[in-house]
């Protein structure tokens, strides 16, 4: 098979028309027909769509990448039959001719190569391209940079699943790897996309002196004297907040080049403080993002007239930073961003947080599960999904103090060493207000069966004293753990979770349990100051605050129901 078989030519089919059309041509019972109008009735509910819709590829990508099953209380397997016959549907009228990704039978060469390749880790990576190019004629010897793009247009086009960048790379680099270590493998290597720049890589275009000047101020605040009265003393900033710091420095410095700012005017840090240059990047920041600010530009702001202090700028050139702060800042509304609110209100529903608080007996069942079965992978990572389920809404960490919990350090033991407290320094927190946890002994349970049951199963464990170990020794990273609660929160919850969306929903539940609850909520979470709380999560106390109004007056009504209201007779007084 050919691109050029496939029929560009279709003219354009509503959903209803499509079905009509599927039932018509094949010999369905009337069962079948039923139970077909049904999935179609199901997924147009879950797309929020109504059967006159156009039906498209790039339509079916979009609406099967939104629905979430579970908010509707639709297994997985029952959402896996209405995507298979939505797809049998749109496969028979022309719209999709995913044939090729998985349906077609490797050529006798594509298969002499095939048996090869080891099962892990080639497999699963190559499986869809290899079949792509089975059925599209393409030999391995003829497999270049072209034969990837042809597939990535036709997983645009004619399949629900595109290609993503991930996946893409990840095929360039197994496909280079098979090169390599793979005898009679084909010789013609895949090229990778280049990455991003790095942000040393992109100051080189700015001259050496703002480079060299830059380094030796963040250095001084990473290096600096302890000593507040030394000369030339800078209060020390955590790594974070240096890093952080470069790049806010290179984001303006970037934007007052897009605003017509010549790189060579910018020399040292002192011109990068200038309220003139500066008001042309925020000019350009605020035209880029539609005429809005974007939520970093505050803190850009502050971050800069903090440079313009430390470098000794005269004071009209602070107040007039700060003047562009004070603007910039006028129009910041406190609390949380929309979408945040939008997915706190689904995870703060009564029947959610019921799911919620039964989500990591539910995950350890299924992990046990798997174990029984013989997938031992599959049954970490669930098990882990359990014990992150069940610590967020008991101490809502942020993640990276999760992914870092050192199993030697961290954790405190009883006589039959299970850990039973958690002590977490003030250093290694972000800011430096130290975590300390009694644990409730039904997790002291749950993580004492992770550790030794699961957590002995990952490789390189026996060597690693983190409770999430990652590869070479090293923990986890922040990315996976969020990606693994975001997972099981799409596929149990109905919600597209985030490990610090758990934060908010904590603070939630405080502020509804108590409106008064701000000096509980900033030291559950960490906050320096309950000022951060307050500017944070008042809109959530004011809930709560309206919910308490509302039962005052539901207590006075109750007062006032025995009370006789007299009646004026009319002509008396």
């Amino acid at each position: 098979m050919n691109d050029s078989s496939i029929d560009t030519t279709i003219a354009p089919m509503t959903i209803a028309t499509a079905l009509s059309s599927f039932l018509e041509s094949g010999n369905h019972s009337d069962a079948s027909r039923k139970n077909y109008r049904s999935m179609v009735k199901k997924f147009c509910e879950m797309a929020n769509v109504d059967d006159g819709m156009i039906l498209t590829a790039a339509a079916l990508q979009t609406l099967f990448a939104g629905i979430l099953p579970a908010r509707f209380n639709v297994s997985r397997k029952r959402w896996s039959n209405i995507r298979s016959a939505v797809r049998a549907i749109a496969r028979h009228v022309g719209v999709l001719d995913d044939t090729r990704a998985g349906r077609v039978v490797r050529s006798a060469d594509w298969e002499a190569l095939w048996t090869r390749l080891p099962k892990r880790p080639f497999r699963p990576v190559l499986t869809a391209f290899v079949t792509y190019c089975s059925g599209a004629g393409t030999a391995p010897d003829a497999v270049n940079d072209d034969a990837l793009e042809a597939f990535a247009d036709y997983r645009a086009t004619q399949t629900t699943k595109p290609l993503t960048s991930q996946h893409r790379s990840r095929i360039v680099a197994m496909w280079n790897r098979a090169v390599a270590e793979i005898d009679g493998w084909p010789q013609t290597r895949l090229t990778p996309r280049p990455r991003r720049p790095t942000i040393a890589q992109q100051l080189e275009a700015f001259p050496a002196s703002f480079r060299a000047e830059l380094e030796t101020y963040l250095a001084d605040h990473r290096d600096g004297p302890d000593d507040p009265f030394a000369s030339g003393y800078r209060r020390r900033l955590a790594p974070k907040t240096v890093k952080h710091r470069r790049q806010l420095v290179l984001s303006c410095a970037r934007a007052m080049v897009a605003a017509g700012v010549e790189e060579t005017e910018l020399k040292t840090l002192a011109d990068l403080v200038r309220p003139e240059l500066v008001k042309r990047a925020l000019t350009n920041i605020y035209a880029n993002n539609g005429k809005n600010w974007p939520p970093s530009a505050p803190t850009l702001c502050s971050h800069l007239c903090a440079i313009a202090r430390d470098c000794d700028q005269p004071p009209e050139v602070i107040e007039s930073l700060q003047g562009l702060a004070r603007k910039v800042g006028a129009n910041r509304q406190p609390g949380l961003p929309p979408k945040v609110r939008e997915r706190l209100h689904r995870l703060n529903r009564p029947e959610v947080k019921a799911k919620l608080f039964a989500l990591p007996a539910l995950l350890s069942k299924a992990a046990a599960g798997h174990l029984a079965a013989g997938r031992p992978r599959r049954a970490v990572s669930v098990h882990e999904g359990a014990l992150l389920f069940a610590l967020l809404p008991l101490m809502p960490m942020r993640v990276r103090n999760i992914c870092s919990l050192d199993l030697d350090r961290h954790f405190l033991r009883d006589r039959q060493g299970r850990a039973v407290a958690l002590h977490i320094p003030a250093d290694e927190t972000k800011n430096d207000r130290p975590i300390d946890w009694e644990m409730p002994e039904e997790f002291i349970r749950l993580l004492y069966t992770h550790e030794t049951t699961y957590r002995p199963l990952l490789d390189g464990a026996a060597g690693s004293r983190w409770l999430f170990p990652g590869p070479e020794g090293r923990h986890n990273v922040p990315e996976t753990l969020s990606r693994l609660v975001g997972r099981l929160g799409e596929q149990h919850l109905g919600v597209r979770t985030t490990a610090h969306l758990f934060r908010h929903l904590v603070a939630s539940m405080l502020f509804e349990d108590d409106p008064r609850n701000v000096a509980v909520a900033q030291h559950v979470l960490g906050h320096t100051t309950d000022k951060v709380t307050g500017r944070m999560y008042g809109e959530l106390s004011m809930k709560g605050a309206v919910a308490e109004h509302g039962k005052m007056l539901d207590r006075e009504r109750e007062k006032l129901a025995g009370v006789h209201l007299r009646r004026r007779v009319k002509g008396k007084r």
